[in-house]
């Protein structure tokens, strides 16, 4: 969590949004030791960046960790119409994502993909095979 303050604007969390993020990302390294928890951070504020500025909206948002594979996670915003309030924090978003994707699907709805790549630390990265 630390790493996100230096970073981003954190005002519309509450405190209970910024303690998610940390245990939730606690949690997460202490089941797979080679996460980059600062990673998994900037993820999981994503995640609830894009529910605050789709929030009143009639659009689905979720993510999965270590999926597609083991290194990713992504997050998708789904709606028949996707709009938001905050630009700026849009833009962050898509900032920390390592890539964004909008597409229209066969229902009708629209998909938007923000894929988050080095969610593990590997040899070389700070871990040298002991990731604490």
């Amino acid at each position: 969590m630390e790493a996100l303050r230096n970073q981003i604007d954190l005002s519309f969390l509450n405190s209970s949004d910024k303690k998610w993020i940390t245990d939730t990302a606690d949690d997460v390294l202490k089941k797979n030791p080679d996460t980059d928890k600062a990673r998994i951070c900037q993820m999981l504020y994503s995640y609830l960046a894009l529910r605050h500025i789709t929030k009143g909206r009639n659009v689905k948002v979720k993510y999965e960790l270590f999926e597609p594979s083991k290194n990713m996670g992504y997050i998708s915003v789904t709606g028949r119409k996707i709009d938001y309030q905050n630009s700026k924090v849009f833009k962050t978003v898509t900032a920390l994502a390592t890539n964004f994707e909008a597409y229209p699907k066969t229902n009708g709805t629209v998909q938007l993909n923000f894929t988050f790549h080095k969610l593990r630390k590997k040899r070389g990265d700070g871990c040298n095979g002991k990731c604490d």
